[in-house]
């Protein structure tokens, strides 16, 4: 099964540099609006940037059980109107047990169906079944909103991880939902790598009809597309004798933009840390020697020039000190 990758964030992922994330193929956002009564202090930069870079996007309001559950629909809904953009997904209310030592079904029900006559569409419920189960219950009200699950079925980040957990496991539902619309596999992914500050990132699944479902909209083309018809400066010149590692030009993405490996056996790495000057991230294939591939980012980090070929798929092109281990073709 093939699936679409999204991200969550919220204040706590105070810089996301948008380009980037389009650039690592990701085609939807869900962003925190409100906690309870009070508006995420980042909701409005994050929800315009990813707007910007032509995201899917929804929103998700963390429930607070002890507030009452009408204002927070409210509130919810004045945050978003206030923006004139109530997004593509429909919003999605956050039901876990941190903050919440106490869940009351007929406060969240009453949530549910609020947001759902404030926005005049069902919102999707997020949990996951060790919180929802012992907590609310097979309650059937619940089974007609769509599910987001938090569901880590793979722990910590290991090598391959969204292959492998695509390939060979599957959550855990609460009830009474019998199927997922927006799988949250991860909150262990290197926030790095998708261009976002802090240590780590929530990686999500959906399947590309579902997000047409959900939004009524197709899924947004491949950063080596040409979103909505524009067009793609070509790529630079090759840097000038003299420009230094730091300042040269890097390649810009273009449908065209490929890689060619010039030494053999060449890992793939899934991220692009190092340690002690030499990369560490967990090995994601290797490629052998005159391969060519396209490329989807280029990344300079450190004393090395990266390129990324598919996802979690990163390569080294460049070292500063002119060892070359690939090179840039059009």
């Amino acid at each position: 099964m093939a699936y679409q990758l999204g991200i969550d964030i919220s204040k706590y992922q105070e810089k996301v540099d948008w380009n980037r994330v389009r650039a690592a193929e990701v085609k939807f956002v869900i962003i925190r609006a409100v906690v309870g009564t009070l508006e995420d202090k980042l909701f409005k930069e994050h929800w315009a940037g990813s707007k910007a870079a032509g995201l899917l996007r929804g929103v998700y309001h963390y429930y607070r059980d002890d507030q009452d559950p009408k204002a927070q629909a409210k509130k919810l809904f004045d945050v978003l109107k206030s923006t004139g953009d109530l997004g593509e997904l429909p919003p999605a209310l956050d039901i876990e047990e941190i903050n919440n030592p106490k869940l009351t079904v007929s406060k969240i029900k009453t949530c549910f169906e609020e947001i759902e006559r404030l926005f005049g569409r069902p919102p999707i419920a997020y949990s996951r079944a060790t919180v929802w189960n012992p907590k609310i219950g097979k309650v059937s009200w619940a089974s007609r909103y769509p599910l987001w699950v938090a569901h880590y079925t793979i722990s910590g980040w290991k090598e391959n991880h969204l292959q492998r957990t695509a390939n060979e496991t599957k959550p855990t539902l609460p009830s009474p939902w019998s199927n997922w619309d927006i799988w949250q596999i991860t909150d262990q992914c290197p926030a790095r790598d998708y261009g976002v500050s802090g240590t780590t990132l929530d990686l999500d699944f959906a399947e590309e009809a579902t997000l047409k479902r959900l939004t009524g909209k197709s899924i947004p083309a491949s950063t080596g597309d040409t979103p909505g018809g524009g067009t793609i400066d070509p790529a630079p010149k090759p840097a000038p004798v003299g420009e230094t590692f730091d300042t040269k030009a890097l390649p810009l993405v273009t449908p065209t933009l490929s890689v060619k490996v010039l030494a053999g056996g060449l890992n793939l790495r899934q991220t692009t840390s190092t340690g002690n000057g030499v990369p560490n991230g967990a090995t994601n294939g290797s490629l052998k020697k005159n391969e060519v591939r396209k490329v989807v980012e280029v990344y300079r980090y450190e004393d090395r020039i990266w390129a990324r070929i598919g996802t979690a798929q990163w390569l080294v092109v460049e070292k500063r000190d002119g060892t070359k281990y690939a090179e840039f073709v059009n």
